[in-house]
């Protein structure tokens, strides 16, 4: 039988109908064609035992005849071995899969918080496709949207590691339904790389005349927002995340905490020296208790990167490097804490990190403070 779906002309030709035209491709397979009112789609079929599996492919109104057949011989391939019996699957429910694995064999909270970490970059058109249809170009897509699209070289190296973490619970998503036998092949994900050479920034290390310089380039909130990151050495979450309680003024302390991606909360007191202590002494008074302790222009908390204009001209004018952003006050205080002689596991408790990050990243600020610990052992020779 000549075909109805072959070319443009007589696809045109064709009456609109809810029901598919279908053309054999080979014994069990077929290529569909729907016209309906607006638009036109493309489908597959396959037949087994006297049992038929289907699919719709998306966005496929605009394709011609040898696209089509090719995403069907496609799909045909994928179904090699499936059950089409079975319900079909998609990425919404393979996430929903992962979740409740990983609750058992890790915890609750690390599935809850990967698979939201993964929905929450996930389009909708995304998730309502069915695994088997997803292929490279959508997961490249999928990576390269989460990229940070300002002129700022750090902000774009953070979000590819932040892309690189997700792209990578995707394809756990995606392996883990290839493991149960939902799927059946992984090229389609497993050829698309995470962003190379971006997981570790390069440690920018201020002198005291880049800081001096910046700081008295700061005006009001942001202002204050600076200093506090210099004085303490803490990150910029669990300063700004801070509230007015939590700095004690008798004790000299800050009690500050960070959350982790399994969702553990960590908390710490950070001991604030007499110019520090006297600082927040001056930025809290007559604010209430529940205030935050570092407040934008508006008296409320600082919003996740909501300086960013601010700190790109000012990096400007100032002719800061060109990798500077605010985390280099916390390199910036703790290897001036370190070459001031503190003990590394004091400086740890204090800015929120542990020794071993310390000896990891600011091993060269250490050796004195080694060799001088090597001097004091009393040795029988």
């Amino acid at each position: 039988m000549a075909s109805l779906i072959s070319t443009e002309n007589k696809r045109k030709k064709l009456a609109v109908d809810h029901n598919p035209y279908w053309e054999n491709i080979s014994r069990g397979r077929f290529l569909g064609f729907r016209k309906g009112p607006r638009n036109t789609s493309w489908m597959a079929r396959i037949a087994k035992e006297g049992k038929f599996k289907a699919t719709t492919f998306k966005n496929s109104d605009k394709w011609d005849y040898e696209t089509a057949l090719m995403a069907a011989n496609e799909w045909f391939t994928q179904m090699i071995g499936i059950d089409i019996d079975a319900k079909e699957i998609y990425l919404k429910d393979a996430v929903t899969t992962y979740e409740q694995e990983k609750s058992i064999e890790k915890s609750p909270v690390y599935a809850r918080e990967n698979s939201a970490r993964l929905r929450k970059h996930l389009s909708e058109s995304l998730r309502n496709t069915p695994i088997h249809q997803i292929n490279r170009a959508q997961v490249k897509r999928f990576r390269n949207n989460m990229v940070d699209k300002s002129e700022d070289p750090e902000a774009i190296r953070k979000s590819k590691v932040s892309a690189n973490r997700v792209l990578n619970l995707l394809k756990a998503v995606l392996n883990l339904a290839y493991k149960n036998g939902k799927i059946n092949s992984k090229a389609e994900w497993e050829t698309v790389e995470p962003f190379e050479d971006v997981s570790e920034a390069r440690k920018l290390y201020l002198t005291n005349e880049q800081v001096e310089t910046f700081l008295k380039a700061t005006t009001g909130e942001f202002h204050n927002l600076c200093k506090a990151l210099v004085l303490t050495g803490n990150r910029v979450g669990s300063l700004t995340s801070a509230l007015v309680k939590d700095f004690d003024a008798i004790d000299g302390t800050i009690r500050l905490e960070s959350r982790k991606g399994t969702g553990k909360v960590k908390t710490w007191s950070c001991y604030l020296s007499e110019d520090a202590l006297k600082f927040f002494k001056s930025i809290t008074k007559n604010k209430l208790p529940k205030a935050p302790l570092l407040s934008n222009e508006n008296g409320e908390p600082w919003a996740k990167n909501s300086y960013r204009r601010t700190l790109l001209s000012l990096k400007k004018s100032t002719k800061m490097p060109d990798d500077f952003d605010l985390y280099a006050f916390r390199h910036y205080h703790i290897s001036k804490a370190l070459l001031a002689g503190i003990q590394a596991q004091v400086v740890a408790e204090n800015c929120g990190t542990s020794v071993r990050m310390l000896e990891k990243h600011y091993a060269k600020f250490m050796g004195k403070d080694r060799r001088a610990m090597m001097n004091l052992v009393e040795l029988g020779i």
